[in-house]
Order: C-alpha cells, then structure tokens, then sequence
C-alpha cells in the first residue's frame, strides 16, 4: 500500500512539475500566436480577376504618361505587393484606347524596357498567349536607387491591344520585378502563378 501511494505521489509530482514547465514556457514566448502560412486569394476587379497570396498588400495604382505620351495620358490600375520587400510587386495597369496612335508595344518600349529618349528595340520583344489573347513580351535589367542604396532590379513586361469592337481597343499592361539575385527564384515560387491566373472580367 505504502508503495502505491509513493508511486502516486510521484506521479502527481511529475505532472505538477510539468504544467509549471509549460507556464513557464508560455510566458516567456509573450503570448505570441502562430502566423498561418499565406494562401492564395482571388481579386476580382471591374478589369481583371488575379491570384495572389494573402500576405502581399494590394493597393490603387494608375500609370502615368502625362505629357510624354499625348497619346494616352494615364492608364488606371492595381499593384500587388510583397509584405516587407518594396522591390518585388507585380502591376496591372489597362485603359481604353482614346488614341489611335496609342499601343501597348509603344509603351512597353518607351516607358518600361526602355525610355521615350531611348525606346527598346522591337526586337526585344517576344509573344505569349495569355487569357486567350496575344501579348508582347520583354524583360529589362536596370539599377535603382532605394533607401540610400544602389539596386539591381530586374522586371519582365507584357502588355497587349485588346479589341473589343472596331470602335473600342483597350490596351492592358501586365508588369513584375524583382530584386535581380531573387528574380529568378520569385518567378518559380508566385510571379509565374499569378501571372497565368490573369483573366479579362469581361
């Protein structure tokens, strides 16, 4: 009898022993509640619907020529950004077509692989198919300054003229960067995902 109460005696003691542990425990990490990891969400715009994980920061934002471009002054859209990392986002941009002198390959070269000073080549561009249609395709390495420091960026561009009716052409610009030395990796791990999830609403 003697050495059953003994043994339950320990026993009691071990689990009060454990339960202090675990406060202890619990205390020290300040409440900290695990992050689920990110799942990819739907955006559903007036424009396009796209994918992207739940942990990048979605926000307005509209590309503007202004006087560069009397063609077409301004294109509305959307950026989807990485938490924490400025440099990596991928940019939706679209307008209907008030210029016929206006195009999306005109753009691209002038604007985002190249400058109005000195365009692209034509050259520099390749064709993809996305969301059934035909789109222009380049990719530009270029230094930026940011934060006091000197990067090297690297972006791929698609843009394409979408014919709506022999009265209305929207032109759609599709644009992502990175950091070069993580470029390749992020196109592996979502850009080429979220990039394929492009789809017209309309």
């Amino acid at each position: 009898m003697n050495s059953l109460i003994t043994r339950l005696t320990r026993i009691f003691y071990l689990s009060l022993c454990f339960s202090v542990a675990l406060l202890v425990l619990s205390s020290c990490s300040g409440g900290t509640t695990i992050t689920p990891p990110p799942v990819w969400k739907n955006y559903q715009g007036s424009a396009f619907t796209l994918s992207y994980l739940s942990n990048w920061e979605v926000a307005t934002k509209d590309f503007y020529l202004g006087t560069q471009y009397p063609q077409l002054e301004m294109l509305q859209g959307m950026v989807f950004i990485k938490q924490g990392s400025a440099s990596t986002f991928l940019q939706v941009e679209y307008a209907v077509r008030t210029n016929s002198l206006a195009s999306a390959k005109d753009i691209m070269l002038k604007f985002l692989l190249g400058s109005s000073g000195h365009p692209a080549p034509a050259s520099s561009l390749s064709q993809t198919i996305l969301a059934g249609e035909s789109w222009y395709q380049g990719t530009v390495e270029k230094r930026v300054s940011q934060g006091g420091s000197t990067l090297s960026i690297k972006e791929t561009v698609l843009g394409v003229d979408r014919v709506i009716s022999s009265k209305n052409t929207e032109i759609y610009l599709l644009f992502y960067q990175d950091v070069a030395s993580t470029y390749s990796q992020n196109v592996h791990d979502f850009f080429t995902r979220m990039v394929k999830s492009f789809r017209f609403a309309s």
